[in-house]
């Protein structure tokens, strides 16, 4: 999973949006290269060639993506609907 960059507890997910574009621009980007120049975007993002090379031919990433401000779901109640009393006619 890929965190992406932002002010945690705020609120504010512009730094999140900002970050995720960029990282969909870039593999935009891998998508149009070749074998060299895949290569060099390899050495320059610190990534193995691999990988690099796997996201070029995709366009995808193999991981999830992950804004800073996601929170998990709320519980689920322990009761429902269903399982509520009906009222007597």
């Amino acid at each position: 999973m890929i965190r992406t960059k932002g002010e945690a507890g705020t609120g504010d997910v512009v730094h999140a949006v900002k970050h995720i574009r960029q990282i969909v621009q870039e593999m935009k980007i891998l998508t149009v290269l070749g074998e060299e120049e895949l290569y060099a975007k390899a050495k320059e993002h610190g990534a193995p060639y691999e990988l690099i090379k796997m996201v070029a031919k995709t366009g995808k990433l193999p991981v999830q993506i992950s804004p800073p401000e996601a929170s998990p779901p709320p519980p689920t109640p322990r009761w429902s609907c269903s399982s509520a009393p009906k009222p007597s006619s």
